[in-house]
């Protein structure tokens, strides 16, 4: 019998010494580690419509210049971060599009480190005329202009998503 107890004993050791070791590994880092989550390019009717993500709700807050320029600076405001992501809040990053050509993007800078911010910056390659807010949803900004070649600017965002009930 004692040495079924002692058997018995260095099992329960053995298990308390894998949980300890467990708990002491080092823990899992936040999933999203970056602010933007990927920028599209799409073309109807002579419009570029940009669409910038990002892996957390945001709510557009105002942009400028207000309608032309070769660079477009939107002010946005992050919502509902969770603590273990605020940290990325301040950090700078950037997005190149697949498709520069047609809305003559060359890149979208997330500044989280500027007073006042956070902004986006879109660079365009020549002077264009846009429109800038909200996105269809929550983790979403638009950005229309013109197509590369287009005779006219454009004047219509998408369609805003209708609430439910």
């Amino acid at each position: 019998m004692g040495v079924r107890l002692r058997h018995i004993g260095a099992g329960c050791a053995a298990l308390v010494i894998g949980l300890l070791a467990c708990a002491a590994a080092p823990q899992a880092q936040p999933a999203r580690d970056r602010i933007l989550d990927d920028v599209r390019v799409s073309e109807s009717d002579g419009c570029a419509f940009v669409t910038i993500s990002f892996n957390f709700p945001v709510r557009y807050v105002r942009h400028f210049p207000y309608s032309q320029g070769n660079e477009l600076r939107i002010q946005f405001e992050p919502i509902n971060i969770s603590p273990e992501d605020r940290e990325f809040l301040f950090e700078r990053e950037s997005l190149r599009p697949w498709d520069r050509e047609i809305a003559a993007l060359l890149e979208v800078a997330y500044e989280g480190d500027i007073e006042g911010g956070p902004y986006l910056t879109l660079l365009f390659d020549q002077s264009v005329t846009f429109l800038a807010g909200q996105g269809l949803n929550f983790r979403s900004l638009s950005v229309i202009t013109a197509a590369a070649g287009a005779p006219t600017p454009c004047t219509v965002l998408p369609p805003t998503p209708k609430r439910a009930p």
